[in-house]
């Protein structure tokens, strides 16, 4: 679930991914859906995504050849995303759990 990531966040003393505790759904459908609250998106933190096509294929994809925009993306949907690689950055664990907490 996206609010997992944010709660992991905190424990881990990372920021950038806070606002995913606002998003109910799972990471899989803020990968499609570029979804986002409070200031932030997925595609603000997104490094790259692993999937699978339809055909079987693997695939490692860029976050710009997503071509993001709001609530959506530019490509086939035609791949299983399989693991998402996010860029946060270190951050203090009061001030990530405060920002988590303002958006509950």
């Amino acid at each position: 679930l996206d609010a997992n990531l944010a709660y992991k966040s905190v424990e881990y003393e990372l920021s950038g991914g806070e606002f995913f505790v606002g998003i109910p759904g799972t990471i899989g459908g803020a990968l499609a859906m570029n979804a986002g609250c409070y200031q932030g998106e997925t595609a603000d933190i997104l490094f790259s995504i692993e999937g699978v096509t339809r055909d079987g294929s693997k695939v490692t994809i860029m976050k710009d050849e997503m071509n993001y925009h709001y609530r959506g993306h530019g490509m086939k949907d035609d791949i299983i995303f399989t693991k998402a690689n996010f860029i946060l950055t270190k951050g203090k664990k009061e001030e990530i759990k405060n920002k988590i907490i303002f958006i509950i």
